[in-house]
Protein backbone atom coordinates (compact mmCIF):
# COMPACT_ATOMS: atom_id res chain seq x y z
CA UNK A 1 0.00 0.00 0.00
CA UNK A 2 1.42 3.38 -0.92
CA UNK A 3 0.92 5.89 1.17
CA UNK A 4 0.50 9.73 -0.35
CA UNK A 5 3.20 11.88 0.86
CA UNK A 6 3.47 15.45 0.15
CA UNK A 7 6.22 17.32 0.38
CA UNK A 8 6.71 21.70 0.44
CA UNK A 9 9.07 24.22 1.45
CA UNK A 10 7.55 26.17 3.96
CA UNK A 11 10.14 29.48 4.77
CA UNK A 12 13.04 27.71 3.65
CA UNK A 13 12.30 24.48 5.81
CA UNK A 14 11.35 21.35 3.78
CA UNK A 15 8.53 19.83 5.45
CA UNK A 16 6.53 16.27 4.45
CA UNK A 17 2.91 15.15 5.62
CA UNK A 18 2.03 11.85 5.27
CA UNK A 19 -1.10 10.17 6.60
CA UNK A 20 -0.57 7.98 9.63
CA UNK A 21 -2.62 6.26 12.30
CA UNK A 22 -6.12 6.44 13.44
CA UNK A 23 -6.86 9.83 11.12
CA UNK A 24 -3.54 11.51 11.80
CA UNK A 25 -1.13 13.58 10.20
CA UNK A 26 2.80 13.38 10.34
CA UNK A 27 4.56 16.51 10.06
CA UNK A 28 8.11 16.12 9.33
CA UNK A 29 10.67 18.21 9.07
CA UNK A 30 14.90 17.52 8.11
CA UNK A 31 16.43 19.56 9.77
CA UNK A 32 19.94 18.19 8.08
CA UNK A 33 22.91 17.04 9.14
CA UNK A 34 24.49 17.75 12.79
CA UNK A 35 27.35 20.17 13.00
CA UNK A 36 30.22 17.61 13.04
CA UNK A 37 32.34 19.35 15.76
CA UNK A 38 30.00 18.54 18.32
CA UNK A 39 27.42 16.13 17.07
CA UNK A 40 27.82 13.81 20.67
CA UNK A 41 26.37 17.44 22.69
CA UNK A 42 23.88 17.95 20.04
CA UNK A 43 22.48 14.86 19.92
CA UNK A 44 22.49 15.16 23.94
CA UNK A 45 20.42 18.29 23.59
CA UNK A 46 17.99 17.11 21.53
CA UNK A 47 17.47 14.10 23.95
CA UNK A 48 16.93 16.94 26.60
CA UNK A 49 14.80 18.44 24.50
CA UNK A 50 12.58 15.48 23.62
CA UNK A 51 12.53 14.51 27.86
CA UNK A 52 11.46 18.11 29.29
CA UNK A 53 9.17 18.69 26.46
CA UNK A 54 10.47 21.98 25.83
CA UNK A 55 11.02 23.78 22.57
CA UNK A 56 9.79 21.50 20.63
CA UNK A 57 5.87 22.39 20.48
CA UNK A 58 5.23 18.99 21.31
CA UNK A 59 7.14 17.45 18.49
CA UNK A 60 10.15 14.99 18.98
CA UNK A 61 13.64 15.45 17.60
CA UNK A 62 15.32 12.23 16.40
CA UNK A 63 18.08 11.17 13.96
CA UNK A 64 17.16 9.58 10.54
CA UNK A 65 18.75 5.93 9.88
CA UNK A 66 18.95 6.00 6.78
CA UNK A 67 20.17 9.98 5.96
CA UNK A 68 21.85 10.34 9.49
CA UNK A 69 19.91 14.07 9.06
CA UNK A 70 17.79 15.01 12.35
CA UNK A 71 14.39 15.50 12.06
CA UNK A 72 11.49 17.32 13.62
CA UNK A 73 8.06 14.49 13.47
CA UNK A 74 5.30 15.60 14.81
CA UNK A 75 0.98 13.89 14.70
CA UNK A 76 -1.37 16.16 14.19
CA UNK A 77 -5.24 15.27 14.11
CA UNK A 78 -6.96 17.48 11.57
CA UNK A 79 -10.12 18.71 13.63
CA UNK A 80 -13.60 19.17 11.67
CA UNK A 81 -12.62 22.69 11.08
CA UNK A 82 -9.18 23.78 9.35
CA UNK A 83 -9.04 27.06 10.73
CA UNK A 84 -6.35 25.96 13.38
CA UNK A 85 -4.46 23.43 10.67
CA UNK A 86 -2.34 27.37 9.39
CA UNK A 87 -1.49 28.00 12.70
CA UNK A 88 -0.38 24.88 13.81
CA UNK A 89 1.64 24.33 10.54
CA UNK A 90 3.10 27.71 11.02
CA UNK A 91 4.68 26.72 14.48
CA UNK A 92 5.92 23.57 13.78
CA UNK A 93 7.95 25.60 10.70
CA UNK A 94 9.28 27.72 12.98
CA UNK A 95 10.32 25.41 15.74
CA UNK A 96 12.11 23.12 12.59
CA UNK A 97 13.97 26.39 11.29
CA UNK A 98 14.99 26.88 14.81
CA UNK A 99 16.57 23.63 15.45
CA UNK A 100 17.90 23.74 11.96
CA UNK A 101 19.95 26.66 12.72
CA UNK A 102 21.22 25.29 16.30
CA UNK A 103 22.50 21.84 14.93
CA UNK A 104 24.09 23.60 12.09
CA UNK A 105 26.61 25.21 14.99
CA UNK A 106 28.06 24.15 17.56
CA UNK A 107 26.57 25.06 20.79
CA UNK A 108 28.33 27.94 22.78
CA UNK A 109 28.32 27.13 26.55
CA UNK A 110 26.54 28.74 28.68
CA UNK A 111 27.68 30.11 31.86
CA UNK A 112 25.86 26.65 33.57
CA UNK A 113 27.71 24.03 31.26
CA UNK A 114 30.85 26.38 31.69
CA UNK A 115 30.92 25.85 34.93
CA UNK A 116 30.67 22.15 35.01
CA UNK A 117 33.20 21.95 32.53
CA UNK A 118 35.66 23.58 34.96
CA UNK A 119 34.37 21.82 37.99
Amino acid sequence: MALDINEYEINGVQISLKPGNDGACVVSADLGPLAEDDADALIVEMLEANYAFQGTAGATLAIDPDTGHAVLRKREWPGESDDEWPLKLSVFVDKAREWRDRLREPPVPDACNLFREIV
